[in-house]
């Protein structure tokens, strides 16, 4: 690619069997997709850290090592 040529990315999702580009669906298909993903990547989390539980504290560590100044003063336990 030239320099200063952009690259454009473009998404599609499978609704039916078909390829149907993300900017076409409506605001309504594109939430319930993202909660679909959002589910779908919480259960493989959940499976694979319950097989591999030595994974866990390495995220732990992450998650704290990587908290913002208004994270620390957050008091959610997230």
């Amino acid at each position: 690619m030239a320099r200063g040529q952009k690259l454009i990315a473009v998404s599609y999702v499978n609704i039916g069997g078909k390829e149907i580009l993300f900017d076409d669906l409506t605001e309504e298909q594109k939430e319930e997709f993202r909660q679909k993903v959002s589910e779908r990547i919480g259960k493989t989390l959940s499976w694979y850290l319950s097989e591999h539980p030595e994974e866990l504290a390495s995220l732990q560590k992450y998650r704290v090592d990587n908290k913002t100044e208004g994270d620390r003063n957050d008091n959610r336990n997230t």
